[in-house]
């Protein structure tokens, strides 16, 4: 609705990241929630790249709660779409919530989420993976491959 944003602490300042769009929540430490007047001043910059041979769009008085998209959320500059990505990558020790937020975001932008997920350097009993990955995985109604 456009009451607040999210975004994140960069050298001790708040960067607005998500505003009036569904946020990839990852509960990490330098998340915030951000006025909507800040993010409303950080999107208005961004809408003028340095040096453009262009004047710059007007804005308007940030929208009220609850308004309709504003003209400069439609006139932005059309951005190169993806319709496909594939990552590989190891997951640094503490940081599977930030990978989940993610892979939040992306779920929420594409229909299918396929992951592939390799552990190892480890040990895990025959059983506690029975008994308690396989078990998850089968209570969430996830089906899964195991190669």
């Amino acid at each position: 609705m456009g009451m607040f944003g999210l975004g994140e602490l960069e050298d001790d300042k708040p960067v607005c990241r998500y505003f009036k769009e569904q946020p990839s929540v990852a509960f990490s430490e330098s998340e915030v929630i951000i006025s909507e007047a800040l993010c409303y001043e950080q999107k208005k910059a961004e809408q003028v790249p340095v040096g453009t041979p262009y004047p710059p769009t007007e804005f308007g008085t940030p929208p009220k709660i609850g308004e309709k998209e504003t003209e400069w959320e439609k006139s932005g500059v059309q951005a190169k779409l993806r319709d496909r990505i594939k990552l590989r990558f190891q997951v640094p020790k503490g940081k599977v919530s930030s990978i989940m937020g993610v892979m939040n975001l992306l779920q929420s932008k594409f229909d299918n989420l396929e992951i592939e997920l390799t552990a190892n350097e480890g040990k895990i009993s025959e059983q506690d993976y029975e008994d308690k990955i396989k078990e998850i995985f089968r209570q969430l109604g996830v089906d899964i491959d195991e190669r």
